[in-house]
């Protein structure tokens, strides 16, 4: 018979918070540092941006997606953070001065 993992309310409640904070954290990074990557290359800021976030929303829901199908949750919130943390600050570099 296959064992059934419960988990507690509290349990529960940090996977939800986790997940849904840090896939928004690490989407934003990634959607400022591709956008400002981008518009280095050559793109128009605006049409770099639009682009971006237009495909930030399939990102965030696959990031969220998989940190739910994580079994080990603080192993999916250190990725999180880690990823975050890497390109909150990278974004912060490469944002051109409009």
């Amino acid at each position: 018979m296959a064992r059934i993992m419960t988990l507690s309310s509290f349990a529960l409640m940090a996977r939800c918070v986790s997940v849904v904070v840090g896939g928004y954290a690490l989407t934003g990074g990634i959607v400022v540092l591709v956008s400002a990557l981008l518009h280095g290359l050559g793109m128009n800021l605006a049409d770099a941006v639009l682009l971006t976030m237009m495909l930030g929303f399939p990102l965030y829901v696959a990031l969220v997606i998989w940190g739910f199908a994580m079994r080990d949750h603080w192993r999916s919130s250190l990725i999180f953070l880690g990823l975050a943390s890497v390109s909150m600050p990278l974004a912060i570099i490469f944002t051109p001065s409009v």
